[in-house]
Parts: structure tokens; C-alpha cells; sequence
């Protein structure tokens, strides 16, 4: 993709973690595969300090990684420039169809200038530098088993390498490195050639070094690569703990979608769908706060990552053109009408049965929301209300939006509203008929059962979650957002 002509991107915010510290989820509640094992605690990072409570204990880790992260490091200054460095990259890969093996690109959007990536396309090994050009090897390593590959820069020279025979050599005029291009792991950029962008496949014992390798320190690095010791090693993912940089340097990288855990070609690997790719350093250590929630709070599983729609998708009335605008904003879900009087929801992938609902909302006033469990269709659904304006509803429980007939009221909801803060939300949904329980600010709101209600289609006994905006033109133009979205005890 090098001969196109330059495009619009979006770059990586330079100051990513002052300004945007939730925002360090990083994408973390779609790798809970990786999360599985969670670390001991003589191992917790010192950030990591439990509260009393998941979010009290989040939250605190979050500040702490903040600070910790804003502190001058000798230790991350350590990654070579591609362009102006000799460097190396080892990696055992397994895969059939191909993709990126690591990556210098723009953190988002599509690929650039000088970007630098290192993949497997037409079935073989290659090195491409945007708007320059490609140097392919010949070697086939897309066969579905293991195969060690390597990149080598020494000088001008380029050498790559497929199980410790030189497969390739060349030279390509790349320049340094774009300062705001950041190192990703099995992904490149979204327009990148397809399906070489993202790798399918499995990922073992990746290392780049800050020197030019020979070939027999490439054939030595197949017997396996110690992060202590290997001369001029910048970093290494041999994915025994996640994602983490093994050299300590603090290299940490973060998935944007599912990576899941298998076995390797020594000890374990990591598994990419085609689809997920990983960024290097920023916040991305912050990713290690969820097995330690997990391990101190068994049971949680959230919904929301922080910073990406991943696991939800937007949904308009049919036939209807409008509806709401979803996205991310300062680490939380920010959701707003498209025009005035428009019905818009945005809808987990995943459905839920008996659930244990947590979460924090922030309504502009007047602001008409609400949170729908259960759903079929539309609006269909068991509705909890967050009709925020006066005489309005918030933690009352309706039926896809059968005010009128099914409605049980908030008590008090008035007294525990926080206006123009942060309110903690928690809905229970157990049974079938179910009871429906909501608290506000920890203040119980309404106890619902459903099986009073005389309904023509009752929801089903289980579906997806939804949050929804709505209300006429007085309410236009005023965001709703959600934070903090997790389930507990999901059955």
C-alpha cells in the first residue's frame, strides 16, 4: 500500500493519560480471556491498592497508574527507531491465512507514510514501509503450522528470515520514524491491504531488539529468548502473563478486541481472530488492573471497556433513517439524539437472563433515557427509567415503554438524585416472570414483579441489554452518559 497518496488519520492524543485516565481500560474488558489467571498477590503491580468496593478500588488504581505513568522512566525510552536504527524482530507464528506480525503505524484510523510493518501476505513472509515499498520472501509460512520469522536491519541492509534460513534480503530507503506512530502487536491500520492487517492465527514469544541480529543469533533466538539477559533486547511478549512486556521496561500492550490465551510453541501464545491487534505502551499496563479485580471481586464481568463500542452495536426504529449518536467520550458512553423527538438504543451483542446490573449515569436536564433488559425487538423489553427533568422518573420500571399500563414508579428518586454528577445505578432481574429491583445511590427505588402485568408479547426470559434516548424537542441536544457498566452473578 505504498503507492497511494497520503490520507487524513487520527493520531494518538500526546497526552493520553493526563487527559484521558479512564480511558485506560484500553480495551481491557474484551481480553478477559487473558484474564483468566489472575496474578498473586505478592506479584500486584503498586498501583493496585483494594478498596472496599469494585469501583472505589478501580478507581484508585486508575489515579495511582496515572500518576505513576506520568513519572520520567528511563526504562520506556528504549524502542529503536526503525528508520534510523539497526533493530530486529524474532516471533514463532502460527497461522493460514496471514497478517501483521508487528507494526509502527498510527494508533487509529488508516495506514500512512513511513509506516513500517512486518507481516505475512500471499502466504509469505514481508516488510513494508508506506509510500516506499515491500520486500516479500519467497518461503511459505501460512500452512497452518509453527514457523520462527525474523527481521533484520543492519545499516541499509534488510534480511528476513524464515526458520533460521535467510529467506529474503534488501534494502529499502526508509526514513525515521513518524513521532506519533505507535508499536502495535497483530494489527496495522484499518485500510491496511485485506486480510494482511490484522493476523489470524497464533502469536508466540515476540521480541524486538535494539541491534542488527546475525543469522546464528536468529537460529539461537529459536531455542528461546531470555528477557534478563539477550544482549540489546528493547522488548519481548513471550505471553506467559498477557500482554505484559517481559523485560520490564514497561512495554505493556493493551488489545482492541478478543485475544484469547492457547498453548504455544513454548508454554503460551496468544490467538488473534483476524480482526484484534494490540498497541504498545501509553496505558496499556493499566490492562492488568481486571484479573486483580476479578480475583478480588469474583463474578464481575463488564460490559463497557472504556474506551471503544466493542460488544455493542447501535439500533434505529425500522424504517427510520435517525435515531442516536453513540460514542466514546473521557471513558464513557455518551449517547445524544440525531434530531429532535428520534428513538435510539444501543444494544449489547451478548443476551442476559437473571442478571445483577451495575453502572453510573449523568443526564443533562431535561434529558428522556432509559435502560431496557431483556429485549426483544426494538423497544420490547423490561424498561428501568431515567426520565430526568422534573416530574419526570429515574429507577422506575416500565414495559417497553407502557408508561401508562406497566409502570411502577421511583420513590424518592428526587432526594437521591445527583444533578449534573455521577449516579450509581444497580437493576436486579431475577426470574420468569421476573422481580425487578432498582437502587439509586445505593437508596432502594422500586421492587417490580412482573407477574401481576397483562401483557399482548411479555419480553422474553432472556435478551440483550440496551441503553436508550428518546424524549420530544425539549430534550434534543442533551447527552446522557454511562460509565462503569458491569454485570454481576450472571446466570
Amino acid at each position: 500500500m505504498h503507492h497511494s497518496p497520503p490520507t487524513r488519520r487520527v493520531t494518538w492524543p500526546a497526552t493520553l493519560l493526563a487527559a484521558a485516565a479512564v480511558a485506560a481500560l484500553a480495551t481491557a474488558a474484551a481480553t478477559t480471556v487473558l484474564c483468566a489467571a489472575a496474578a498473586k498477590q505478592d506479584e500486584d503491580p503498586p498501583w493496585y491498592q483494594k478498596r472496599d468496593t469494585w469501583v472505589e478500588t478501580f478507581e484508585a488504581a486508575r489515579d495511582a497508574f496515572a500518576k505513576a505513568a506520568a513519572r520520567p522512566d528511563p526504562r520506556r525510552a528504549t524502542l529503536p527507531d526503525f528508520g534510523k536504527d539497526n533493530f530486529s524482530v524474532t516471533a514463532w507464528i502460527r497461522t493460514g491465512k496471514g497478517g501483521t506480525i508487528l507494526a509502527k503505524a498510527p494508533a487509529e484510523g488508516n495506514w500512512a507514510p513511513q509506516g513500517k510493518t512486518l507481516f505475512v501476505r500471499g502466504g509469505r513472509l514481508a516488510y513494508d514501509i508506506g509510500w516506499v515499498g515491500q520486500l516479500a520472501g519467497g518461503a511459505k509460512v501460512a500452512d497452518g503450522e509453527w514457523h520462527h520469522v525474523a527481521l533484520v536491519k543492519d545499516g541499509k541492509t534488510l534480511r528476513l528470515l524464515v526458520d533460521g534460513r535467510r529467506d529474503k534480503e534488501g534494502a529499502l530507503d526508509g526514513k525515521p520514524d513518524v513521532p506519533d506512530h505507535v508499536l502495535k502487536l497483530g494489527a496495522t491500520s484499518a485500510n491496511f491491504p485485506q486480510p494482511q492487517s490484522a493476523f489470524a492465527g497464533d502469536l508466540d514469544e515476540v521480541c524486538l531488539f535494539g541491534r542488527a541480529l546475525s543469522d546464528d543469533e536468529v537460529r539461537a533466538a529459536m531455542a528461546g529468548v531470555d528477557p534478563k539477559k539477550a544482549k540489546g533486547l528493547a522488548a519481548c511478549w513471550p505471553f506467559e502473563d498477557g500482554l505484559a512486556d517481559a523485560t520490564g521496561r514497561g512495554h505493556d500492550a493493551a488489545a482492541a478486541g478478543r485475544v484469547e490465551t492457547v498453548e504455544g510453541k513454548a508454554g503460551k501464545a496468544i490467538r488473534l481472530d483476524g480482526k484484534t491487534g494490540a498497541v504498545v505502551g501509553g496505558d496499556a499496563g493499566f490492562a492488568r488492573v481486571w484479573p486483580l479485580l476479578a480475583r478480588d471481586f469474583p463474578g464481575i464481568e463488564p460490559l463497557f471497556d472504556g474506551r471503544s463500542l466493542e460488544g455493542w452495536r447501535p439500533m434505529n426504529h425500522p424504517g427510520h433513517a435517525s435515531g442516536a449518536a453513540w460514542e466514546v467520550v473521557d471513558g464513557a458512553i455518551d449517547g445524544v439524539q440525531e434530531l429532535p423527538g428520534s428513538v435510539g438504543l444501543l444494544v449489547t451483542r451478548q443476551a442476559f437472563g437473571d442478571v445483577d446490573l451495575r453502572l453510573q449515569v449523568r443526564c443533562d436536564r431535561p434529558a428522556e433515557a432509559a435502560i431496557l433488559l431483556r429485549m426483544s425487538g426494538f423497544e420490547g423489553g423490561w424498561e428501568v427509567t431515567l426520565r430526568c427533568r422534573d416530574g419526570g422518573d429515574a429507577g422506575g420500571v416500565a414495559a417497553g415503554g407502557l408508561f401508562d399500563a406497566v409502570h411502577a414508579r421511583a420513590t424518592g428518586w428526587m432526594d437521591a438524585w445527583k444533578k449534573d454528577d455521577w449516579n450509581d445505578l444497580r437493576i436486579t432481574v431475577e426470574g420468569d416472570p421476573p422481580v425487578i429491583r432498582t437502587w439509586l445511590n445505593g437508596k432502594p427505588m422500586t421492587t417490580f414483579k412482573a407477574a401481576g402485568a397483562t401483557l399482548d408479547e411479555p419480553p422474553p426470559a432472556r435478551g440483550p441489554i440496551g441503553l436508550k434516548i428518546a424524549g420530544d424537542e425539549p430534550c434534543f441536544n442533551h447527552h446522557v452518559r454511562f460509565r462503569y457498566v458491569r454485570v454481576e452473578g450472571v446466570k
